[in-house]
């Protein structure tokens, strides 16, 4: 079982982290009276940036506007402190800054700016080197700011990652919930098709009983069209709608051979889009008194419906109607 810890918790530890460098500071100024007013000024320009940075906003990313705005404390506060220290505080409290904006600049990397982060930290290194040489760099924090800033790149790698994985798997989960409601309309579609197919025979089947088998011309035709109809209810799915219903059903008594096949050409269509659509077919239909009639709806072509009238003898059709251009595929 996956333990999850409470954000404002992970918050406060990393509040209370990010405070220890105020306790040093405040240490330091007994060291360095010399920094007065210009330490007050540093503090505040820590706190107003390191407190929205680490509690701040819902997102685990930050505005781009704060991490700009961070860049504000990396460029002013050792232009204000290094001035007013003596040489001999390298390796005292006085260099108190460096962790700070470490701690800053790294929870900046990490919350989705690690350039912005890293020009901050170059800012702080190059001034602490030109005030304090190279024997700075081992005694003023300098190599903890770059430790600190490489681990919460690292941790935005991981949280980019994580968070890609995230919007892949939702993703996944709402296509796969589309599916599935398609599929429930599908089969409920299908069941009420079926049902009214069946109420529609119930009548013809009653009678073909009822006679023992003994079926006059008219029964005959009725059976025959019977089956033709329940033929569609069944491979025409999509192409079935009332208009259509009875279109067919008016050809079929007029001696019109037709077929219906819905191979899913029609799937990614409205109600109305598909239904008006098939009213042009319809009216098509009414216009054919003999022959035969083929309708689909093919898969993977560039149109959505086709309507072909041939006649027995005649070397072209009657109809060769295309309807519903597909949008290509992107």
């Amino acid at each position: 079982m996956q333990t999850r810890f409470p954000r404002w918790l992970l918050t406060l530890g990393a509040m209370l982290f990010a405070l220890y460098p105020v306790a040093l500071a405040i240490f330091s100024f007994y060291e360095h009276p010399e920094t007065g007013d210009y330490l007050w000024v540093s503090l505040a320009l820590y706190l107003t940036t390191m407190v929205p940075t680490i509690a701040g906003y819902r997102s685990w990313q930050i505005p781009v506007s704060q991490a700009l705005f961070n860049l504000i404390p990396a460029l002013l506060i050792p232009m204000l402190l290094l001035p007013n220290l003596p040489k001999d505080s390298i390796g005292t409290y006085g260099t108190w800054f460096v962790g700070a904006m470490a701690t800053m600049l790294g929870a900046t990397a990490m919350r989705g700016h690690p350039w912005i982060a890293a020009i901050g930290n170059a800012s702080v290194v190059i001034q602490v080197v030109a005030w304090g040489g190279l024997a700075s760099i081992a005694s003023t924090g300098i190599f903890g700011a770059v430790i600190f800033l490489a681990a919460g790149w690292l941790m935005y790698v991981g949280l980019s990652r994580l968070n890609a994985e995230t919007e892949e798997y939702n993703q996944r989960a709402v296509n796969l919930a589309i599916e599935s409601a398609k599929t429930t309309a599908t089969r409920a579609e299908r069941e009420r098709r079926i049902n009214h197919a069946l109420e529609t025979a119930s009548p013809v089947l009653s009678r073909i009983v009822s006679s023992r088998g003994l079926l006059d011309d008219g029964l005959k035709q009725q059976a025959v069209r019977l089956e033709a109809a329940l033929r569609d209810e069944i491979r025409g799915e999509a192409l079935i709608t009332d208009e259509i219903r009875r279109s067919v059903n008016d050809a079929r008594t007029r001696g019109v051979e037709v077929t219906l096949l819905d191979e899913g050409g029609l799937e990614d269509l409205t109600d109305s889009e598909r239904v008006a659509l098939l009213s042009q077919v319809a009216a098509k239909i009414d216009t054919v008194s003999q022959g035969r009639i083929t309708l689909r709806a093919p898969a993977g072509e560039a149109w959505r419906l086709t309507l072909m009238a041939t006649r027995s003898g005649e070397p072209e059709p009657d109809i060769w109607l295309k309807l519903g251009t597909r949008e290509p595929a992107q």
